[in-house]
């Protein structure tokens, strides 16, 4: 099956269904592009009147083999295998991480200084390491462990008392760093 992008050329995902569990599906990409119109969706392979059809049909049908060997000798070793431990040797074998990392507050913010730099100004900047710097610290003192997920209105209320109380930051101070953290938010 094709998936759609904006490029003329789509790739080519593997849809793997298990026969018990109809509505669990593992995509692969087969890391195999096509433009559609090359495409027979009937027949779920390239069209013969492509140039490299031939081709693209015996690597498309090694992953095919390949994944059947992998769910075979899983049945074999352990017949009540979960789909999830198969998923997780699929994309080992193939070498694919399908799921998408999940970045860290921090490092999520050090992309966001680093496309910043070139519209802030070197003071800007500077304030928005010391607003991080800050939070380190904060999540060193507290043992808080940011995420996106934990941050809340609690987040920011012992952020405020840590800068007022800890580093004795005036209220001023304070409302800047806040404000510097609610640009970065946004």
């Amino acid at each position: 099956m094709i998936k759609k992008s904006k490029q003329k050329e789509k790739t080519i995902y593997a849809y793997i269904r298990c026969a018990a569990k109809t509505d669990t599906t593992i995509v692969l990409n087969t890391g195999e592009k096509l433009d559609p119109s090359k495409w027979n969706v009937k027949l779920q392979k390239a069209q013969s009147t492509y140039a490299g059809c031939i081709e693209l049909e015996e690597r498309l049908t090694t992953i095919k083999n390949e994944i059947l060997k992998i769910h075979r000798n899983l049945l074999n070793d352990n017949p009540f295998a979960s789909i999830e431990e198969f998923k997780k040797i699929i994309y080992s074998h193939f070498k694919k991480v399908e799921e998408k990392k999940i970045l860290s507050f921090f490092e999520v913010y050090d992309l966001f200084l680093k496309v910043r730099q070139t519209d802030l100004s070197k003071a800007s900047i500077q304030k928005f390491k010391q607003l991080k710097t800050h939070i380190e610290n904060f999540n060193k003192s507290r043992n808080y462990h940011l995420s996106f997920n934990n941050m809340d209105m609690m987040f920011f209320d012992q952020f405020k008392n840590y800068l007022l109380d800890d580093k004795q930051h005036t209220n001023n101070t304070v409302h800047k760093l806040i404000g510097l953290l609610r640009i970065f938010m946004n």
